[in-house]
């Protein structure tokens, strides 16, 4: 997910709902087969089960339930980035980690998860 940093300033709570959304979303695709399926036959615009679900088991479980961005998948990121200063630059200035942060502080992901 990216976003310019003057959203992040002006609309903090609609990020924050959106990176909710995104948590909710991921928990679908993991636990959610039926939907998951659904979906994915929907926006790969096919009826054909076998491919529906290479698809499911492709992507089910690659996604973390919270999903904090690190110093080294940015690190990663930038050493393969056309730019020539990309691979120079500060990873710290290429993620904010905060809404995540506050979902999981508040209780959001274990609640999602029934882990409470």
């Amino acid at each position: 997910m990216v976003s310019r940093r003057s959203l992040l300033r002006q609309q903090p709570e609609r990020i924050k709902a959106f990176v909710g959304a995104y948590v909710a979303a991921v928990k679908v695709v993991n636990e959610d087969a039926v939907v998951s399926k659904r979906a994915l036959a929907k926006y790969l615009a096919t009826t054909d089960g076998p491919i529906i679900e290479e698809a499911y088991q492709a992507y089910r479980g690659i996604f973390p339930k919270v999903p904090y961005m690190t110093k080294e998948q940015i690190v990663s990121l930038l050493a393969v980035a056309d730019h020539p200063k990309a691979a120079n630059d500060d990873p710290k200035e290429f993620f904010d980690n905060r809404f995540i942060k506050e979902l999981e502080d508040t209780g959001f992901v274990k609640e999602l998860y029934g882990l409470r």
